[in-house]
């Protein structure tokens, strides 16, 4: 009877030792780095017939302010001898939007110059659940992820709106875990 009990207890312990908790999975998806930040595309200048022209000066003084971006040159400048002159700033990226925002200059377009930096920032903050197959080697882990917006997310006028990033504050996501002898890996 004791032997059946120490085997029983062996195999309780041996099983837990399997299980997936909430934290290691955690510290795995976060190492993995599951969560994808959100990036677009913007024009580095405003003019001043543009719809957002006040709005984007106050969104790059805003920047500038935060050691973000600074300014460039200004100049005035007519289409053609009909239409009225219109001031064009342009703006100039520093290192640390480089470095903490993945800035990066674009070939230039309709409109003036352009740059790729991070809209959204991805961060899982909790495990909402893990359900275990029915013989524990993979585990299906729910996911909540945050997207906290960027200072360069307020560039959002009719040029600026980055359609193919995650609109949404939150997301839920599943994430496909297996056990192997050297403990779980996140399914490739």
């Amino acid at each position: 009877m004791r032997y059946l009990s120490f085997i029983f207890i062996l195999s309780l312990i041996s099983c837990s030792n399997n299980e997936l908790s909430q934290e290691k999975a955690l510290e795995l998806i976060n190492k993995k780095k599951i969560a994808e930040n959100c990036y677009f595309v913007f024009t580095t200048n405003t003019k001043s017939g543009w719809e957002t022209y006040n709005s984007d000066l106050k969104t790059f003084e805003e920047l500038i302010d935060l050691g973000l971006m600074k300014a460039g040159k200004t100049y005035r400048r007519r289409a053609s001898v009909m239409l009225p002159y219109f001031t064009t700033h342009e703006y100039l990226p520093t290192s640390k939007a480089i470095k903490e925002y993945g800035f990066k200059k674009t070939n230039s377009g309709f409109g003036g110059s352009k740059a790729y930096v991070m809209y959204s920032k991805a961060m899982v903050r909790e495990i909402i659940g893990i359900s275990y197959s029915e013989d524990s080697k993979t585990a299906t882990v729910l996911v909540k992820i945050d997207f906290e917006k960027t200072p360069f997310a307020k560039l959002q006028g009719n040029r600026h709106n980055p359609s193919y990033c995650n609109k949404k504050n939150t997301i839920e996501k599943e994430i496909e875990f297996v056990h192997y002898d050297t403990g779980w890996r996140i399914k490739s």
